[in-house]
């Protein structure tokens, strides 16, 4: 069985100030081919918006073809001196690694997912504070539908041995979260690791304790 997809993206920005950004962007695709005509429940593993707010939609179809349209970005940034403030739908990513991000809390997504290089956003409030020129704090607030899909995490980042540290921690749905991640290199080549360790923030709440790590390295040619 054969897919085959047209991929669309609009991406707008509106500088109102020195300080105030504005930016909305959307995924347009286009579906068709056999997979389509034989399975016509597809449309509705695509139809899927994970966020707070419902803005996924199938804008038009037909037999064995339709169009998806998402938008994946819609914030508000303000930015004065050492503060920063984003709110609305953002990519927050907190991962250092370069494929597998135990560290990136808020909008994960599957690597094989090769096709959407700019990765999916979540509804949050973001605030940011510059505590050096290679070091910053960062509180991240994500709204959900329900308890299970909320999310409140700090995380620290800073430079020491030539090396980029990071340390978070928080509360993810039904867990809290505490972890942390390095970017250096060793001779000449990259050397980079994140971890993060989930633990049930009620007994018998359906999820279970886990300590995911990651480690890659490479080497420029």
């Amino acid at each position: 069985l054969s897919t085959n997809i047209i991929h669309n993206r609009l991406n707008f920005r509106y500088f109102a100030t020195n300080e105030l950004t504005f930016a909305i962007e959307a995924r347009n695709r286009m579906f068709f081919g056999q997979m389509i005509r034989e399975f016509p429940f597809y449309e509705t593993t695509i139809d899927i918006d994970n966020g707070y707010f419902e803005l996924s939609k199938t804008i038009a179809s037909g037999e064995g073809w339709f169009v998806h349209s998402i938008i994946d970005r819609a914030w508000m940034n303000y930015s004065k001196g050492k503060w920063g403030f984003t709110v609305g739908r953002q990519r927050i990513n907190w991962g250092v690694n370069l494929v597998w991000n135990p560290n990136d809390i808020f909008n994960t997504f599957s690597y094989f997912d090769f096709d959407y290089e700019e990765r999916p956003g979540t509804d949050a409030v973001k605030i940011q504070y510059y505590t050096g020129v290679t070091s910053s704090a960062e509180l991240v607030y994500k709204i959900g539908r329900n308890e299970n899909e909320r999310a409140f995490a700090g995380m620290y980042r800073f430079s020491k041995f030539n090396t980029d540290f990071q340390f978070l921690g928080g509360s993810v749905g039904k867990d809290y979260v505490i972890g942390g991640g390095w970017a250096g290199d060793i001779m000449g080549g990259g050397f980079r690791g994140e971890a993060s360790w989930f633990i049930p923030r009620e007994k018998n709440n359906g999820s279970n304790e886990a300590f995911v790590a990651s480690v890659s390295g490479d080497y420029p040619l």
